[in-house]
């Protein structure tokens, strides 16, 4: 198997990997799923952070 690279990839491996009795499979799809979320979160902050800025760069001009 291949690494999932997105969440519907990670739920169809993980169902697979149960059905398998993979435990070593579930525990590094947990934590591929751990990471891709951190990920996410980084991903919405940082552009949070850009629309605040750009608001500033608007209000200024």
């Amino acid at each position: 198997m291949t690494l999932p690279i997105n969440f519907i990839e990670i739920i169809e491996q993980a169902v697979a990997a149960c059905e398998a009795g993979d435990v070593s499979r579930i525990e590094a799809l947990m934590q591929v799923n751990d990471h891709a979320l951190q990920a996410q979160d980084e991903r919405d902050t940082a552009a949070a952070a850009l629309r605040i800025f750009a608001d500033h760069i608007e209000a200024a001009i």
